[in-house]
């Protein structure tokens, strides 16, 4: 058996853009006629600031959860304080912007913005459909909150054409820990030597995966001082996983 994973976020969804389009709505939501790179800024910050005060940082950094994550979880989420992040989240954005803020209208629009991701990267579902037909089993590993990162691989229709799903949130251990990795080799049943990860982050997906005797494809211009297996669009990606099965 062969299996093929792939990272989620800006590997199969276009998530930089999906998250920057959910500032602008965001920022259209609060009534705030600036730019939206420099509303991005200032709500990160604020959103990391509260993350750090309200959440359980060790889980959540084990977890590679985003700040933003937080704001749409909507279930009990026990690695944090919810109630006291969200409300210290409103404070913040009263405060900075001087506004008057319907707390509940605003939470619920935000939930609804999870509806947004399901905007997939050109050409990477119908990879994931050619290499089912060439045998190969397909996997999901991705870092973040699980309600989030399941709502996302739903609403981007993803679940019923992958075989296997591993999302940081449910184990507290993410990308790249090689616990993590190992843990799903394991339960996948597969040789680290039979397996190829895809992803966008050159630590968490590439290195972690070859640290673990995987073999591993950088999804992206890399620019820096790394020698890496490289691909930029879903067609270069299906010859060097062609290639790294092939040998």
């Amino acid at each position: 058996m062969k299996v093929v994973f792939f990272d989620l976020d800006d590997t199969l969804l276009k998530s930089k853009e999906i998250n920057f389009n959910i500032f602008d709505k965001i920022k259209n939501l609060l009534g705030l006629n600036i730019d939206t790179k420099d509303f991005l800024r200032t709500f990160r910050t604020i959103l990391r600031k509260n993350m750090l005060r309200y959440a359980d940082y060790p889980i959540n950094d084990l977890v590679g959860l985003d700040s933003i994550d937080l704001l749409m979880v909507n279930d009990d989420y026990k690695f944090a304080d919810l109630i006291s992040f969200k409300n210290s989240v409103v404070k913040d954005l009263k405060s900075v912007y001087k506004i008057v803020l319907d707390e509940y209208k605003f939470f619920d629009e935000i939930l609804n913005m999870r509806n947004d991701y399901s905007l997939h990267i050109d050409g990477m579902r119908e990879l994931i459909v050619y290499l089912k037909e060439q045998g190969y089993k397909i996997g999901i590993i991705t870092n973040g909150a699980s309600e989030v990162q399941h709502i996302k691989i739903d609403k981007a229709n993803l679940r019923d054409i992958v075989d296997y799903i591993y999302v940081s949130g449910d184990f507290k251990m993410g990308k790249p820990d090689l616990k993590f990795y190992k843990m799903i080799l394991d339960d996948v049943g597969v040789k680290p030597t039979n397996s190829i990860m895809i992803g966008d982050n050159l630590v968490n997906d590439y290195l972690g995966a070859l640290a673990a005797g995987m073999n591993a494809i950088y999804f992206g211009k890399y620019k820096d001082n790394y020698k890496t297996l490289n691909a930029t669009s879903s067609d270069e990606l299906k010859k060097e996983i062609n290639k790294i099965f092939s040998n």
